[in-house]
Protein backbone atom coordinates (compact mmCIF):
# COMPACT_ATOMS: atom_id res chain seq x y z
CA UNK A 1 0.00 0.00 0.00
CA UNK A 2 1.09 3.66 -0.37
CA UNK A 3 2.92 5.09 2.27
CA UNK A 4 -0.31 7.55 2.65
CA UNK A 5 -2.33 4.94 3.40
CA UNK A 6 -0.32 3.12 5.34
CA UNK A 7 0.25 5.90 8.19
CA UNK A 8 -3.83 6.48 7.77
CA UNK A 9 -4.07 2.79 9.08
CA UNK A 10 -1.36 3.08 11.41
CA UNK A 11 -2.57 6.00 13.22
CA UNK A 12 -5.82 3.73 14.26
CA UNK A 13 -5.64 2.72 18.03
CA UNK A 14 -7.31 -1.01 16.84
CA UNK A 15 -5.53 -4.04 15.98
CA UNK A 16 -5.38 -3.53 12.46
CA UNK A 17 -3.12 -0.68 13.38
CA UNK A 18 -0.81 -2.65 16.00
CA UNK A 19 -0.64 -5.34 13.35
CA UNK A 20 0.28 -3.24 10.39
CA UNK A 21 3.14 -1.78 12.55
CA UNK A 22 5.14 -4.59 13.47
CA UNK A 23 8.41 -4.53 11.25
CA UNK A 24 7.65 -7.42 9.24
CA UNK A 25 4.04 -6.57 8.23
CA UNK A 26 5.47 -3.10 7.15
CA UNK A 27 8.02 -4.10 5.05
CA UNK A 28 5.24 -6.52 3.33
CA UNK A 29 2.52 -3.87 3.15
CA UNK A 30 4.30 -0.63 2.48
CA UNK A 31 5.44 0.66 -1.26
CA UNK A 32 9.17 1.83 -1.27
CA UNK A 33 8.67 4.70 -3.97
CA UNK A 34 7.16 7.87 -4.62
CA UNK A 35 3.70 9.20 -5.64
CA UNK A 36 3.72 10.34 -9.48
CA UNK A 37 3.05 14.16 -8.66
CA UNK A 38 1.64 14.72 -12.60
CA UNK A 39 -0.89 11.58 -11.95
CA UNK A 40 -1.56 12.64 -8.72
CA UNK A 41 -2.53 16.04 -9.93
CA UNK A 42 -4.34 14.54 -12.72
CA UNK A 43 -6.56 12.49 -9.81
CA UNK A 44 -7.60 16.01 -8.26
CA UNK A 45 -8.49 17.45 -11.74
CA UNK A 46 -10.10 14.96 -13.01
CA UNK A 47 -11.58 12.74 -10.26
CA UNK A 48 -12.55 15.49 -8.01
CA UNK A 49 -13.29 18.50 -10.04
CA UNK A 50 -11.79 22.21 -9.76
CA UNK A 51 -11.62 25.04 -6.88
CA UNK A 52 -11.55 22.09 -3.80
CA UNK A 53 -11.94 23.61 -0.36
CA UNK A 54 -9.67 22.79 2.61
CA UNK A 55 -13.04 20.59 3.80
CA UNK A 56 -12.94 18.65 0.33
CA UNK A 57 -9.45 17.95 1.15
CA UNK A 58 -10.59 16.59 4.84
CA UNK A 59 -13.07 14.32 3.35
CA UNK A 60 -10.86 12.87 0.45
CA UNK A 61 -8.15 11.87 2.91
CA UNK A 62 -5.43 9.96 1.49
CA UNK A 63 -7.45 8.58 -1.20
CA UNK A 64 -6.16 10.82 -4.29
CA UNK A 65 -2.15 9.00 -3.47
CA UNK A 66 -3.90 5.34 -3.51
CA UNK A 67 -5.64 6.28 -6.99
CA UNK A 68 -2.64 8.80 -8.56
CA UNK A 69 0.01 5.61 -7.25
CA UNK A 70 -2.40 2.86 -9.53
CA UNK A 71 -2.48 4.78 -12.42
CA UNK A 72 0.86 6.19 -12.96
CA UNK A 73 2.30 2.53 -12.00
CA UNK A 74 -0.74 0.76 -13.64
CA UNK A 75 -2.55 -1.06 -10.23
CA UNK A 76 -5.63 -2.02 -9.37
CA UNK A 77 -7.78 -0.28 -6.46
CA UNK A 78 -9.23 -2.41 -4.35
CA UNK A 79 -11.80 -0.79 -2.22
CA UNK A 80 -14.75 -1.50 0.36
CA UNK A 81 -16.02 1.56 -1.31
CA UNK A 82 -19.36 1.36 -3.26
CA UNK A 83 -19.67 3.42 -6.18
CA UNK A 84 -21.92 7.10 -6.00
CA UNK A 85 -21.58 8.84 -8.96
CA UNK A 86 -23.76 12.02 -8.21
CA UNK A 87 -21.51 12.96 -5.22
CA UNK A 88 -18.92 15.76 -6.24
CA UNK A 89 -15.56 17.18 -5.01
CA UNK A 90 -14.69 15.60 -1.72
CA UNK A 91 -17.72 13.47 -1.38
CA UNK A 92 -16.48 11.45 -4.62
CA UNK A 93 -16.27 8.05 -3.65
CA UNK A 94 -13.28 5.73 -4.98
CA UNK A 95 -14.87 3.57 -7.58
CA UNK A 96 -16.16 7.04 -9.07
CA UNK A 97 -13.20 8.76 -9.23
CA UNK A 98 -11.34 5.58 -10.58
CA UNK A 99 -13.52 5.39 -13.47
CA UNK A 100 -12.72 9.31 -13.96
CA UNK A 101 -9.28 8.43 -14.49
CA UNK A 102 -9.43 5.07 -15.84
CA UNK A 103 -8.01 3.32 -13.08
CA UNK A 104 -9.19 -0.62 -12.61
CA UNK A 105 -10.94 -0.91 -9.36
CA UNK A 106 -12.09 -4.04 -7.16
CA UNK A 107 -14.56 -4.38 -4.29
CA UNK A 108 -12.31 -6.37 -1.56
CA UNK A 109 -14.44 -9.50 -0.74
CA UNK A 110 -14.41 -10.53 -4.04
CA UNK A 111 -11.14 -10.38 -4.07
CA UNK A 112 -10.71 -12.37 -1.11
CA UNK A 113 -12.39 -14.65 -1.64
CA UNK A 114 -10.74 -15.39 -5.01
CA UNK A 115 -7.30 -15.56 -2.89
CA UNK A 116 -8.85 -17.76 -0.61
CA UNK A 117 -8.54 -15.73 2.32
CA UNK A 118 -10.04 -16.94 5.54
CA UNK A 119 -11.04 -15.56 8.48
CA UNK A 120 -9.89 -17.76 11.91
Amino acid sequence: MPHEIYGEVTTSTNELGAWAKQKHVREALELVESVDLNALQQVFDQGYGTYLTDADYEKMGKDPFLIAYALSKGYTVITKETPKPSAQKGNRKVPDVCNSVGVTWARDFPIFKALGFKIT
